[in-house]
């Protein structure tokens, strides 16, 4: 949302929200044992590797920096195509490490990474930025991806948004989550749409009874049309309904339990809310469920007056670091991306942001163990 217009005041939207009729018990829902379809494939793919003996298994398969494995054999992929499933060229269980922690892959690192292959867990790219049918975006996102495992991060399909999904997007999105398989899926808890018009922000929800219905009717036709559980983010907000009738995070708790999603929880955007909003962190991490939260995202803010601007401009702040070690303490060591979308840094910054993450990641993991 625009610094400017925030500081000035000069917000005002409506939004209307119409309670549809839900019949969820005849629905279908395959995903899990389509994840379990996948896992067992892999496994069979490894041992069938393996028997050949390792000499002949190390010519086929090769492992990144962090140590997940890629399948490189053209037969065993082709293989692996014929069952009907899409390729999978990564384990599902690629963030299983204690210090997973990854960054948001941008246009001027592309080519350093691939020629430098800097330690780092994973990628994350903004799915809208590769709709595109082939071009120079897809042709370095798909070489990083045989390199390192991604996550999609959604920012425009518009969830809170009463009327139908843009199947287009959809659509487009299904086509990218096919083509990079990636680890995780995940879109903002949010509405950015009217009819055809689509607004260049994530703008907040009421939380009430009839967004919750809007919210799972919109989470279950996008979860069905991928064919996978998606995560969704909570937001940064610098304004709230007064008819709001659930907090925030029991809010999102509720989602949860009634669309089987999983929740991709951002600290910068809860200390930035709870610093603006006058929200205690501390009881909003309480009633997250700890099982749902799949991920997590960490960037830096802006200081206007005593507002704070959720900017991914800079590094992560003390406080925020501190958050996310009281998150760390509650939901285990979670995959963590590190954000920087404005004033971009050179990589190494980033390296170093994700670096410090995954040392604080390491610690939490050993005081569990």
């Amino acid at each position: 949302m625009s610094s400017a217009l925030v500081a000035a005041g000069q917000i005002s939207f409506h939004l209307r929200l119409i309670r549809r009729p839900r019949n969820r018990a005849s629905k279908g829902f395959p995903l899990f044992q389509k994840i379990g379809e996948h896992l067992a494939l892999h496994q069979r793919l490894r041992q069938s590797l393996t028997d050949q003996g390792q000499e002949k298994a190390d010519q086929k398969i090769r492992r990144n920096r962090d140590g997940f494995v890629i399948v490189i054999d053209d037969s065993a992929v082709h293989s692996h195509r014929q069952t009907g499933l899409p390729e999978m060229r990564t384990p599902s269980s690629l963030f299983a490490a204690p210090d997973s922690t990854g960054i948001g892959l941008r246009p001027p690192h592309y080519q350093q990474i691939l020629r430098e292959r800097p330690h780092v867990g994973w990628f994350e790219v903004h799915s809208e930025n590769y709709f595109g049918a082939g071009g120079q975006p897809l042709h370095y996102l798909e070489r990083i991806r045989d390199a390192y495992p991604l996550s999609l991060h959604g920012v425009g399909l518009s969830l809170g948004s009463t009327g139908p999904l843009d199947k287009e997007h959809l659509r487009h999105l299904g086509d990218l989550v096919s083509r990079v398989q990636p680890a995780l899926v995940s879109e903002h808890l949010s509405w950015g749409r009217v009819g055809p018009r689509h607004l260049n922000d994530l703008l907040p929800l009421p939380y009430t009874d009839e967004a919750l219905d809007v919210v799972c009717d919109h989470i279950d036709e996008l979860q069905e049309s991928l064919q996978r559980q998606i995560l969704i983010e909570n937001i940064s907000s610098y304004v709230q309904f007064r008819h709001s009738t659930l907090p925030e995070a029991e809010f999102i708790a509720q989602v949860v339990r009634r669309t089987d999603c999983g929740i991709l929880l951002d600290v910068n955007n809860l200390y930035v809310n709870g610093v603006n909003n006058d929200i205690d962190p501390e009881t909003y991490l309480d009633a997250l469920p700890v099982d749902a939260i799949r991920e997590i995202h960490l960037a830096g803010h802006d200081r206007v007056g005593t507002l704070l601007i959720d900017t991914h401009g800079t590094r992560v702040a003390p406080a925020v670091w501190e958050l996310y070690v009281r998150a760390l303490d509650r939901f285990g060591t979670v995959p963590t991306l590190i954000e920087w979308d404005t004033d971009i840094p050179p990589l190494e910054v980033l390296l170093e942001e994700s670096s410090h993450a995954a040392t604080l990641m390491r610690a939490r993991h050993a005081l569990a163990s």
